[in-house]
């Protein structure tokens, strides 16, 4: 064994113990038992019988190998708001939520910056050297196939599927009788946090929307979009969507078109707490789990960006937000998708978080949310300058004013 000497993690009738051992034929018989959890820090790990911890960035050479040798994989996903949050309170009360908030926005749940470096200078300001440095192999990076450098732990995370709530909606038949997905099992590698992926999305706008005005007639073949730019293409239709504008848009419902007109807002606001969205302002999910959207426009409007022609709505997230959502009239449910796949986009289904169609749709749901396509021309001038310009007044506290639709 390479290790001198090891803190042993070892589960017995249901509790947890810790114990050191320093001889390396104790630490070998500890390694062989399967109650033992392993953990593991930045290097490649043994082959033993222990249960395995790996912790690691997300790049392919620090878990290549250990994906073959390890039958049963779990993923353990960055740290929560919530989590984060909790741990600010707890041992950093120094900090307030505020900057600690402001920091997970930019680097997402990784406490060394959002907490331990929160007043570090140095440490902060290498997310910016990092997003200046990138260059198009930030597309390996995402792709999770690069295989040298450390860096892109810092513009990268990885994702993987949470369990679901237990206070979710009653399972039916046909749920039960579907394959469940076991939780941690999933693994998408997704931008960091949503600055991240907007602030690379502006530094390699041309590569970005080449490739993507490339692709879509590979998706439009039903084929499924390159996940690098389905994240690439979520930052450019925030940009324009808060940009301000009008918009082409088609019922899902009827097939009429008409004309949407949003209003420009600078200052981008993320929410936590449903309670934290004001109305007639463009919201973003500070989590970028939040099932269902990426943002809303209270009372009214949702959104949902997607480079996919399937793309179902899960009922969970509509239910959490149902308290901002107007009490009565139409709720309006706008899937945002580049131009070449809007003529063809049709109504989505509902289901639920273990993503089979929903049979109990809560009344207000069917009766009231109406389906929408909008439509992004991302070959004619994805970003415009009024786009970008909005982007570099960030820090400005300006009201957005309120959303109207055009007749």
């Amino acid at each position: 064994m390479s290790e001198s000497n090891l803190v042993i993690l070892f589960e017995q009738e249901s509790a947890f113990y810790l114990r050191r051992a320093y001889d390396s034929d104790v630490i070998g018989r500890y390694l062989d038992d399967p109650n033992v959890w392993h953990i593991v820090d930045g290097r490649k790990p043994d082959k033993v019988n222990a249960k395995t911890i790996l912790i690691c960035s997300p790049l392919i050479d620090h878990y290549g190998g250990f994906d073959k040798n390890i039958p049963s994989i779990r993923y353990m996903p960055v740290w929560s708001w919530n989590e984060i949050d909790t741990c600010r309170s707890k041992i950093f009360g120094s900090l307030s939520i505020d900057r600690v908030r402001e920091l997970f926005m930019r680097w997402g749940g990784i406490p060394r910056y959002t907490l331990e470096g929160a007043l570090n200078k140095e440490i902060q300001y290498q997310l910016e050297e990092e997003i200046e440095l990138c260059d198009e192999n930030i597309f390996r990076y995402i792709g999770g196939r690069e295989r040298k450098g450390d860096e892109s732990d810092k513009l990268i995370h990885i994702w993987t599927n949470l369990p679901t709530e237990e206070n979710d909606a009653e399972v039916d038949e046909e749920a039960e009788c579907s394959e469940v997905i076991e939780p941690y099992t999933l693994k998408t590698i997704i931008f960091a946090s949503n600055y991240v992926g907007e602030q690379v999305t502006k530094k390699l706008k041309k590569i970005i929307v080449d490739r993507l005005c490339k692709v879509m007639e590979v998706v439009l073949e039903g084929r499924k979009m390159n996940l690098i730019l389905d994240n690439f293409f979520e930052a450019i239709a925030h940009q324009m969507l808060r940009g301000g504008g009008t918009f082409q848009v088609r019922s899902l419902d009827s097939n009429k078109t008409y004309n949407l007109t949003l209003n420009r807002q600078d200052k981008i606001l993320k929410f936590s707490d449903i309670g934290d969205i004001e109305d007639r302002k463009y919201y973003q999910p500070i989590d970028k789990t939040f099932p269902s959207i990426d943002a809303i426009l209270a009372p009214e409007c949702i959104f949902q960006m997607t480079t996919a022609m399937n793309h179902s709505i899960n009922t969970t997230g509509l239910k959490k937000l149902r308290g901002k959502l107007a009490k009565t009239g139409n709720i309006d449910f706008y899937f945002v998708v580049p131009a070449q796949l809007y003529d063809e986009y049709q109504k989505q289904n509902y289901v639920t978080t273990k993503n089979v169609i929903d049979l109990n749709i809560p009344p207000w749901i069917a009766n009231r949310v109406r389906q929408h396509v909008l439509r992004i021309d991302l070959c004619s001038g994805a970003l415009s300058s009024k786009s970008e310009s909005s982007l570099k007044r960030r820090g400005n506290l300006l009201e957005a004013s309120s959303l109207k639709r055009g007749e």
